[in-house]
C-alpha cells in the first residue's frame, strides 16, 4: 500500500492508540507498585504491633499468678 492515504491514516491511528495504551499501562503499573508499597508498609506496622502485643503477654506470664 505504498503512497496510500488510507494506509497512512491507519498507521497514524495505530500510533495514537499505541500511545494511549502505553499511557494507561504506565498508570496501572504505577498504581500496582504504589499498592504493593503501601501493603508492605502496613504489614510491617502490623507486625510491629503484633510483636508489642506478644511481648505484653509474655511479661504477664513471667509475673505468674497473684
Amino acid at each position: 500500500m505504498t503512497n496510500s492515504d488510507l494506509a497512512v491514516k491507519i498507521e497514524e491511528s495505530l500510533e495514537a492508540m499505541d500511545r494511549v495504551v502505553q499511557y494507561h499501562a504506565g498508570r496501572q503499573t504505577w498504581f500496582a507498585d504504589e499498592l504493593d508499597r503501601q501493603a508492605a508498609e502496613f504489614e510491617a506496622a502490623d507486625q510491629n504491633f503484633a510483636a508489642g502485643i506478644d511481648g505484653a503477654g509474655k511479661s504477664l506470664e513471667e509475673m505468674g499468678p497473684r
